[in-house]
């Protein structure tokens, strides 16, 4: 399993009737000792618990390698899971949901009452995007955020409602284009102009 450290996970269960899914971090991967270290933010911790309780396996979803696999749980001690490598790997199927890794040109600006964050825009899809911050702009960690947000790219521009969805604490130097970010916060779309919605098709071509 080609994973390394910093690499952002989604894990969720199986069950159709309960389905759960938190966000998450690899902190090491040990092919020798075959095992997958990764955490996740402590305040998902219950819905963690969820995943983890039942089959004794866990599915994960690699984000920049669209990748899914199915891990057997070793332990876990809060937000740390030490997981069986895994075999094989899924090759999930692109969708319109897909999101796109931004390298540069594209920006964010989130607005809440007087406060205003720009930002380049790490990763993004038709239904969310998310932003990579420093320790001196957690203030916008808040989960219970939904305001304005205006995408920017090139010298086309977009307006939307955003709420954000949660966010995780990355690995020291984890991002080469970021390498100081303390944080990675995704957010959800839940609003958006025509315009919008025609600006993030042209992005996601």
């Amino acid at each position: 399993m080609n994973l390394k450290r910093g690499d952002s996970l989604t894990l969720f269960n199986s069950g159709p009737s309960s389905f759960c899914r938190v966000e998450g971090i690899v902190l090491y991967n040990n092919s020798y000792r075959d095992s997958l270290t990764v955490e996740v933010p402590i305040f998902q911790i219950e819905q963690l618990k969820k995943i983890i309780s039942g089959s004794g396996f866990v599915y994960l979803y690699a984000h920049e390698k669209g990748l899914a696999y199915k891990c057997k749980l070793k332990s876990c001690d809060d937000t740390t899971l030490i997981l069986e490598s895994p075999i094989n790997s899924i090759k999930v199927d692109k969708r319109d949901s897909e999101r796109k890794m931004i390298k540069e040109g594209l920006k964010i600006e989130l607005s809440h009452g007087t406060k205003i964050l720009k930002k380049e825009c790490y990763d993004i899809s038709l239904t969310g995007f998310s932003l990579l911050i420093g320790s001196l702009e957690k203030d916008w960690l808040d989960l219970k955020f939904i305001g304005k947000a205006k995408i920017i790219f090139d010298e086309d521009k977009g307006r939307m409602k955003v709420e954000n969805i949660g966010f995780i604490k990355l690995a020291a130097y984890a991002n080469e284009n970021a390498p100081f970010a303390k944080y990675r916060i995704s957010y959800k779309i839940c609003a958006k102009e025509k315009v919008t919605e025609k600006l993030l098709q042209k992005i996601l071509k």
